[in-house]
C-alpha cells in the first residue's frame, strides 16, 4: 500500500476544495455495527475503534498533516469492506470527501491514476463537470432520498497499444454532509413515476442545491473494476442499434477497435467478415476482407477466372478452423493446414457465425508470435460471439436491402446465373457511397470470353398470313360499311354521306389490290378513327340519321376481327408449345453448368444465351460442357419440330415452324447496357457476330434462290472446318436417338454482312405421319 496525495484525472477542478478528512463516520458505522453485534462478539469493528483511539491519543485527531500514523487504519478499512475482497494488487484506494485526490490505496492504484487516462463518460447534456455530477447525485440522494447513478466515471486506459476501460467508483458511506442554513423546499412532481434518475432529469433542481452551501467531512473509498467487456458489449448494442447511422470509414474504425480491444494484444490480427452469399457466390466488401487472412483468398481468382472450389465448399458447410492453440483441435484440412503454414502463423482461429443456422459472416483471429492465442483467449471471445453474430447478421440485412435498391434504380430483373456480378457492381457503388466519395462512377457489368448460344423458332409466313387476315377482316367491316350506307336514304344524299361512299369503295379497291400491304395503315387508320369522326359530322348536319348512326357505331366498335382472333389465338398455342420446350432445355443446360439465358418473343421464339467461365467463376467450365449444351440444343430443336407438327390439326389456322441455330466459331465478350436494360456483344468483332445472327433467317444458299430455312427441317449455320466435323458427329448422335433422318445436307451460304463462305447443314426431323 501507499500513502501519498495524488490528483484523480478530471475531479480536480472542483473550487470546493478536497472537504474536510475525518474518521467520525467511520466510528459511528463501527459503533453501530458492535450495538447491534452486542458488544465485542464482533472482533474487527472493536479492534478498529481500539486502534483509531489509541493512534488519536498518541498522534490526535487525523489531518491532512498527520496522516502516516493512520496506515494501520486504512489496512483496517480495506479488510472491512464487506463483499469486495480485493488482494492487495487491486485498484483501490482513499480519497478526500471530495475527492479530488485520493492519499492512500494500492500500488496498481496508483499505477493507474498517474497513467495517461481519460475520461469518457462526462454529462455533456447537462454541462456538469463530473466532480459536479459526483456532488449533485449524493446531495439529492441524501437530502431528498432521488437515487440516481452517477457516482460512477469511466476511464479508458490504452495499454501496451490495446486500449482498456476501468469503472471509478466513488463511496461516499462515510461522507457527512451538512447544510448550512435551511434546507431548501424542491418540486418533485416531475420524478414521481420514475424508479431511478439520471442528472438529466433533475437538471432544474440544480439551481437550488449549489455545493458550495454544504459541508463535507469524512472520506470516500474509491474502487477501479475492468469494465472492458461490459463496456464492449454495450458499444456493440449501440452499433447495432444504430448501424444504418454509420459511415463506412466510421463504422470500420470502431470496428477495429472494438476487436483489438476484445483480443487485447497489438500481437493477435484480427478480422469480422460479413457474407452475403447469392445464388452460390459470395460477396465480399474489400473493406472488411483487409485485415482477414484466409477470405481474402476467396476474392484471388485464377487465370481462367474461376474461384477455388475447395473454398467455395467450405462456404456451403463451414466449420471453425483452429491451428496452433492445443495440438488437438487443429484442422486436419490439407487446404487450411497449408495456408496457414505457408503465410508462417504461429496460431488461427477461424469462426464462422450462424444465425438460424444461415452462415452470415466468420470471426478470424491469428497471431505471428507463439502463445498469444490459447484457450483463454477462446473463452474471452466467446462471450462476443452472440452479439458479434447480432451484428454481422445486421451488416448483412442492410448490405443486402441496400444492393436490392442500387439494382432496382440502375438495372433490371435479374437471371440467376449472373445475379451475383450485379451485387458484385452494387457492392462497389455502395462501398463508395459509404465511404462519400464524390460522384461514384458505377462499374460496368460484363462477361468475357463467353460463348453465345443462339437458336430461332419462326412461325413460316406469318406476316403473309396475318396480312391476309386483316385484309379479310377489313373488308368483311368495309361490307358491313356499304350496307349500312345503302339503308340510309339515297334521296337528296347529302355530300357528306357520298363522301363517305366514295372513300368505302376506295379502301376495297386498295384491300383487293394485289399490293394490298402497303396500304395496311391507311385502311386501319380509316375503319378505327376516320370513320367515326365523318359519321359525327353526318348526324350534325342531319339529326334525323342519329338513330341508324349510333346503332352502326355501337356495333362496329363492338366487332372484333374474327379472322384476327383466331390468328392470334393459334400463333398463342403454338408459341406456348415453343416457349415450353426451349424453358426445359435452358433448365438442361442450367444443370450442366449456369448459364446467362434470355427469350423473345415475336410471330415465334428466339433465344440467347451465353455460357462461359467468366458467368459462373464458383464452378470450373470444362470444353466438354460446350459440347454437351449443343448436343441438347439440336434434341430441343428436333423435339420443338415434332411437337409442333402434331398440334398443327388442332389450330384454326394451320402453322408450321422453321428452326435455326446459329454456332459461332470463337467466344465472345458481353456487357450490360442500362439504356436498354439488357445484354450487348462488345467489339467490332464480336459486333459482328450479333448483325449475321439477325440476319441468318433470311439467308440464300449460294448459288441459288432457295431460302436455308424450310419447315420440318433444322438448320445450323457455321463457320470453320472444325466445327462442321464436331457438327456433324453431334447430328449423328441426336440420329440414334430417332428424333432426326440420317441424310445432312451441307451447303454453303450467300454473302451476309460482308461475311462470307458460312457454311450450314439442314437435317429433317423424323415426323411421326401415321
Amino acid at each position: 500500500m501507499l500513502l501519498k496525495n495524488i490528483q484523480i484525472e478530471n475531479l480536480q477542478e472542483s473550487p470546493l476544495g478536497t472537504g474536510h478528512i475525518s474518521l467520525a463516520p467511520l466510528t459511528t458505522y463501527l459503533h453501530k455495527i458492535l450495538d447491534s453485534l452486542g458488544g465485542r462478539r464482533h472482533l474487527l469493528p472493536w479492534f478498529g475503534l481500539e486502534m483509531i483511539k489509541g493512534v488519536e491519543q498518541t498522534h490526535g485527531e487525523i489531518g491532512e498533516s498527520n496522516l502516516e500514523p493512520y496506515e494501520g487504519v486504512f489496512e483496517m478499512i480495506h479488510s472491512l469492506q464487506d463483499g469486495l475482497r480485493l488482494e492487495e494488487k487491486g485498484l483501490w484506494g482513499l480519497g478526500y470527501p471530495i475527492p479530488q485526490q485520493a492519499f492512500y490505496g494500492t500500488g496498481e492504484f496508483y499505477t493507474f491514476l498517474e497513467s495517461d487516462t481519460r475520461l469518457i463518460s462526462e454529462d455533456k447534456k447537462t454541462g456538469l463537470t463530473p466532480m459536479q455530477q459526483l456532488l449533485y447525485s449524493v446531495i439529492l440522494e441524501r437530502f431528498y432520498e432521488i437515487p440516481t447513478s452517477t457516482n460512477k466515471l469511466l476511464y479508458k486506459l490504452e495499454q501496451k497499444g490495446v486500449d482498456r476501460y476501468y469503472e471509478l467508483g466513488v463511496d461516499f458511506s462515510f461522507v457527512e454532509i451538512q447544510r448550512k442554513g435551511k434546507l431548501p423546499v424542491i418540486d418533485l412532481t416531475t420524478l414521481r413515476d420514475k424508479g431511478e434518475y439520471c442528472l438529466e432529469d433533475v437538471e432544474p433542481i440544480f439551481q437550488l442545491l449549489d455545493p458550495s452551501n454544504f459541508t463535507f467531512n469524512g472520506f470516500t473509498i474509491l474502487t477501479l473494476e475492468d469494465k472492458t467487456a461490459a463496456y464492449v458489449s454495450e458499444w456493440l448494442h449501440t452499433m447495432i442499434a444504430n448501424l444504418s447511422q454509420y459511415r463506412q470509414e466510421r463504422f470500420l474504425g470502431e470496428l477495429h477497435k472494438i476487436l483489438s480491444t476484445i483480443a487485447g494484444s497489438t500481437e493477435i490480427s484480427s478480422s469480422l467478415l460479413p457474407v452475403l452469399e447469392l445464388n452460390g457466390y459470395p460477396i465480399f466488401s474489400s473493406d472488411f476482407t483487409r485485415d482477414s487472412f484466409f477470405f481474402r483468398e476467396l476474392q484471388k481468382r485464377n487465370v481462367s477466372g474461376v474461384i477455388d472450389p475447395t473454398t467455395t465448399a467450405y462456404l456451403e458447410t463451414p466449420f471453425p478452423i483452429l491451428y496452433g492453440i492445443e495440438k488437438s483441435l487443429d484442422t486436419e484440412d490439407r487446404l487450411f493446414r497449408e495456408l496457414i503454414e505457408r503465410e508462417g502463423l504461429a496460431s488461427y482461429i477461424g469462426i464462422p457465425l450462424k444465425q438460424r443456422e444461415r452462415l452470415v459472416g466468420f470471426l478470424e483471429l491469428y497471431s505471428y508470435i507463439p502463445n498469444r492465442l490459447d484457450k483463454t483467449s477462446m473463452m474471452i471471445w466467446k462471450t462476443f460471439i452472440p452479439l458479434l453474430t447480432q451484428l454481422t447478421a445486421d451488416i448483412v440485412f442492410f448490405f443486402k436491402n441496400s444492393l436490392e435498391q442500387i439494382i432496382l434504380n440502375n438495372f433490371t430483373a435479374l437471371n440467376p446465373a449472373v445475379e451475383w456480378r450485379f451485387n458484385e457492381v452494387a457492392a462497389g457503388q455502395l462501398g463508395a457511397y459509404m465511404r462519400e466519395e464524390e460522384e461514384p462512377v458505377m462499374n460496368k457489368v460484363r462477361f468475357e470470353k463467353v460463348y453465345p448460344i443462339y437458336g430461332a423458332i419462326d412461325v413460316k409466313g406469318s406476316t403473309q398470313l396475318r396480312n391476309s387476315i386483316y385484309k379479310k377482316d377489313n373488308l368483311s367491316k368495309i361490307d358491313h360499311l356499304e350496307h349500312f350506307l345503302d339503308t340510309l336514304a339515297r334521296d337528296n344524299e347529302d355530300d357528306l354521306i357520298a363522301g363517305l361512299r366514295h372513300r368505302a369503295r376506295k379502301m376495297r379497291n386498295w384491300l383487293e389490290a394485289t399490293d394490298y400491304e402497303k396500304h395496311m395503315l391507311d385502311v386501319f387508320l380509316f375503319l378505327h378513327e376516320e370513320l367515326f369522326e365523318i359519321l359525327e359530322n353526318i348526324e350534325a348536319e342531319n339529326p334525323v340519321h342519329k338513330s341508324p348512326i349510333d346503332t352502326f357505331v355501337n356495333q362496329q366498335k363492338g366487332v372484333s376481327g374474327n379472322h384476327m382472333d383466331v390468328f392470334e389465338t393459334s400463333l398463342q398455342q403454338l408459341n406456348n408449345l415453343i416457349k415450353d420446350e426451349v424453358q426445359q432445355f435452358n433448365a438442361t443446360v442450367q444443370d450442366i453448368f449456369p448459364s446467362y439465358f434470355e427469350l423473345f418473343r415475336s410471330d415465334g421464339v428466339e433465344y440467347d444465351m451465353y455460357v462461359g467461365q467468366s458467368i459462373t467463376p464458383t464452378k470450373v467450365f470444362e470444353p466438354s460442357f460446350l459440347r454437351e449444351i449443343r448436343k441438347q440444343q439440336i434434341i430441343s430443336m428436333a423435339r420443338i419440330g415434332i411437337h409442333a407438327a402434331q398440334i398443327v390439326p388442332s389450330l384454326v389456322v394451320p402453322m408450321q415452324v422453321t428452326l435455326l441455330i446459329f454456332v459461332h466459331t470463337s467466344t465472345i465478350d458481353i456487357s450490360f447496357r442500362e439504356d436498354e436494360r439488357r445484354f450487348d456483344v462488345e467489339g467490332g468483332y464480336n459486333i459482328r457476330y450479333q448483325m449475321v445472327k439477325k440476319r441468318i433467317d433470311k439467308a440464300q444458299i449460294k448459288n441459288s434462290k432457295e431460302r436455308l430455312v424450310r419447315p420440318n427441317t433444322l438448320a445450323i449455320v457455321f463457320q470453320g472446318d472444325m466445327l462442321e466435323t464436331e457438327i456433324r458427329d453431334l447430328l449423328a448422335e441426336v440420329v440414334a436417338t430417332g428424333l432426326l433422318k440420317p441424310d445432312f445436307e451441307f451447303c454453303t451460304l450467300e454473302e451476309i454482312q460482308g461475311v462470307s463462305e458460312l457454311r450450314a447443314v439442314r437435317a429433317d426431323i423424323v415426323l411421326n405421319e401415321d
